[in-house]
């Protein structure tokens, strides 16, 4: 497999998810621009050219601009948005209530 050179825009977007400091960059990232998980992994592995398409909707999804990262925001999204952590708990709650039902199941039979 030949891999791509990291163009500007993976560079970008390299520095853009390492300042931002996300837990889950493929997930998160997935969630706020609507793209798929694969590509963006892709882009974050080097394996795909990011497009500045894609930087528009990431710039707009995180509300930052990759070319500058001097000017830090007074809070990070990350901060500001425990949505993914809440879906996240939720997720791992069911999960677990799902294991605890199987167990039941198994002590009865």
């Amino acid at each position: 497999m030949t891999e791509i050179k990291r163009n500007t825009n993976n560079e970008k977007l390299i520095k853009a998810v390492n300042y931002l400091r996300l837990e889950f960059p493929v997930v998160e990232i997935a969630e706020k621009t609507g793209m798929d998980k694969g590509n963006i992994s892709s882009y974050l592995n080097n394996k795909k050219s990011v497009s500045s398409n894609f930087i528009k909707k990431f710039e707009e999804a995180f509300n930052i601009d990759t070319n500058n990262f001097e000017n830090k925001p007074e809070q990070t999204p990350r901060q500001n948005d425990d949505s993914l952590k809440d879906k996240l708990i939720e997720v791992l709650e069911n999960q677990l209530r799902r294991l605890e039902n199987a167990l039941d199941r198994a002590k009865v039979i």
